[in-house]
């Protein structure tokens, strides 16, 4: 599928200049550094994005992509000791969380909640290295990005207080294609990543799927530029949770803990192969 170009400024709905003025400056600080709600967690495996174990089709049928309100994010940097193992959640050993960029946050250090902190500081920490991944040339330590969504039909329909939520947690290979994006639409439209419909949609990569990202439109009216205003200013700490080394276990958005889940008895394989739930899934 093509991408949609940006839109030019002539496409923009009229809005106050004053807010014009106001989501310019938000636009320029989400480039420079770039960031509520209690969320659940979207998880995208085998070319669809799921929610609480169902398919997410509200946007497309197939579940291949989702159009959204990013209300916010957060950066962070982690590093495991050990390699990954499909099914575990151990936490990082060390990890730092960032509202701006990571690399220009020369400031940025481990989190005080990190196992085994590499270094007092990521600037010059020998795990920031590239050649030092286990699996490539890249960095043991790598950088990934919260994002707080709202799903952007039920975000037109409804008032804040009834707006859910859910968090996409990106990867390294994600990293660069969300900062080429909230660029572009800050670059040409002057306005914040909030102030936009984006298309979240999967691309593969060898045996991987990663989030790749594309402009819709700009919403719709004024109102709703506001509500989203609203909404990513008043997110309080819904993506500043922390890993925790309880347990090997760590929290999630809103500092709700995830129980493990305890591995059952295997069963017989039944003649019959179980189908994936496909729902209409509200956030």
């Amino acid at each position: 599928m093509p991408r949609k170009k940006v839109s030019s400024k002539k496409d923009l709905v009229a809005i106050s200049e004053e807010l014009r003025q106001q989501l310019a400056e938000v636009a320029q600080q989400q480039v420079e550094g770039v960031a509520i709600y209690e969320s659940n967690v979207i998880k995208y495996k085998h070319g669809y994005f799921e929610l609480n174990d169902s398919i997410i089709t509200t946007s497309d049928p197939d579940g291949k992509y989702v159009d959204t309100i990013i209300l916010a994010h957060k950066f962070e940097r982690v590093y495991y000791d050990g390699p990954y193992v499909e099914g575990e959640q151990t936490p990082p050993a060390c990890f730092a969380l960032s509202d701006t960029d990571p690399e220009i946050n020369e400031a940025l250090r481990p989190c005080e909640e990190s196992v085994d902190a590499q270094h007092k500081t990521c600037a010059g920490c020998p795990q920031n290295e590239y050649g030092t991944s286990q699996t490539g040339k890249g960095k043991a330590c790598s950088t990934r990005v919260r994002l707080l969504l709202a799903e952007a039909n039920q975000f037109a329909e409804n008032e804040p207080g009834k707006i859910s939520t859910a968090v996409l947690n990106i990867p390294v290979t994600s990293y660069s294609l969300y900062k080429k994006h909230i660029g572009a639409v800050a670059g040409v439209l002057k306005l914040p990543i909030f102030a936009v419909v984006t298309r979240i949609r999967l691309e593969r990569t060898g045996s991987y799927d990663h989030p790749a990202f594309e402009l819709v439109a700009p919403l719709e009216s004024g109102d709703l530029v506001q509500k989203a205003l609203d909404m990513s200013n008043s997110a309080g700490s819904a993506l500043d949770y922390k890993y925790k080394s309880e347990d090997k276990d760590f929290s999630g958005p809103a500092g709700k803990k995830k129980i493990p889940v305890k591995k059952k008895k295997a069963r017989k394989k039944s003649a019959v192969k179980k189908k994936k739930t496909v729902a209409k899934k509200k956030w």
